[in-house]
């Protein structure tokens, strides 16, 4: 048998679902006239609330885009724009508004969620893409992959703050993300190797060249991230980053 807070609380989500625009759960409770934790003792998450309407014969919309979009989406609110690097499994789940079941029936457990986020958000395909088969040239490559990495940046802020300042269950969240960059740097390395023996890059350590470049990225993004320095746009920040470089190792025009 129902209680009167969970048939108010019903009543409310049948008109509010009959609205056309998506509700939250703040709103909901404010309509029935109960607190947020109220709200989700009885229905920790939409999918359940939807349940409960649809037992009642309440038609209920579509939520708008998938569980798996809805979850990618709570991934880049709380890691990208707030830097939530520890998020449980049952934080993605409730911005997301499904159970943490879905989660992984999904994508299998916490690793593999944030592994599909990274894969969707890293500028890491686009920028080996454009180093090994749509080369534009030296200068014009570096500044893609500049721009992308930057951009990147701009876009996650909440990420980026966290990768300078790693603590708790974070760390070891970004040790795998960090494992990942790997392939560009390889990308770099023969991007310069090949540079040196065409001339333009003068010769020298290709390791050494592409630390550089990405210090010189990551610099960008730290006086930004650190210094308080309001952010250029990303086309100026990108280059910065390849004039420095190519005065460092630019060999013959």
């Amino acid at each position: 048998m129902s209680s009167p807070a969970e048939d108010r609380i019903l009543a409310a989500a049948a008109a509010l679902s009959a609205d056309e625009a998506e509700f939250g759960m703040a709103a909901l409770a404010e309509a029935a006239g109960v607190s947020r934790a109220t709200v989700y003792r009885r229905f920790p998450n939409k999918d359940a609330l939807r349940e409960a309407l649809r037992a009642r014969g309440v038609a209920v919309r579509a939520p708008a885009g998938g569980a798996r979009e809805r979850l990618l989406q709570a991934m880049a609110t709380l890691v990208g724009q707030r830097g939530q690097l520890g998020a449980t499994i049952a934080d993605i789940a409730a911005e997301a508004e499904v159970s943490s079941v879905t989660v992984f029936r999904i994508f299998g457990d916490r690793e593999g969620l944030f592994a599909a986020f990274f894969e969707q958000v890293s500028p890491r395909q686009d920028a080996v893409r454009q180093l090994t088969v749509g080369s534009e040239g030296l200068e014009q490559d570096l500044r893609a992959v500049a721009r992308r990495v930057l951009g990147f940046a701009a876009a996650n802020p909440g990420l980026i703050g966290a990768a300078f300042f790693p603590s708790g269950a974070g760390r070891e969240t970004l040790l795998a993300v960090r494992s990942r960059g790997e392939t560009t740097r390889a990308a770099l390395r023969t991007t310069f190797e090949a540079a040196q023996s065409a001339g333009s890059l003068v010769p020298g350590d290709p390791a050494r060249q592409v630390a550089t470049f990405v210090g010189l990225v990551l610099a960008e993004v730290s006086a930004v991230v650190q210094g308080g320095v309001p952010a250029s746009p990303v086309d100026e920040q990108a280059d910065r980053v390849v004039t420095h470089f190519l005065t460092l190792f630019g060999g013959e025009p």
